[in-house]
């Protein structure tokens, strides 16, 4: 079993993987995210938090507090959404100096 390294799925079977553009299976995306070598989501990682948050609540069933607080936690120890967790921990608005 592979963990879809996008949205955090387990991809089971063989259909379950996504593409790459020479039309492979991907190794470690699945159908939902990735689709000839591209991801369907194209918005920020932010914008993919809400959407994963409401996955979560409307199919899983976890409550809103439930959804929010695992769903960016999950998704940063993914692969595609690594580099998220240091621009999360960009403070420059705090060291601005004042006039």
């Amino acid at each position: 079993m592979t963990i879809c390294q996008s949205c955090g799925i387990n991809i089971i079977d063989e259909e379950d993987f996504g593409t790459e553009s020479n039309g492979s299976l991907s190794e470690m995306y699945c159908l939902y995210c990735y689709k000839n070598g591209e991801f369907k989501f194209k918005g920020s990682f932010n914008d993919f938090v809400e959407k994963q948050i409401d996955i979560a609540i409307r199919i899983i069933g976890l409550s809103p507090s439930e959804a929010e607080d695992t769903t960016k936690a999950k998704l940063l120890k993914l692969f595609r959404w690594q580099d998220e967790s240091l621009e999360d921990d960009d403070d420059s608005d705090f060291f601005e100096e004042e006039d």
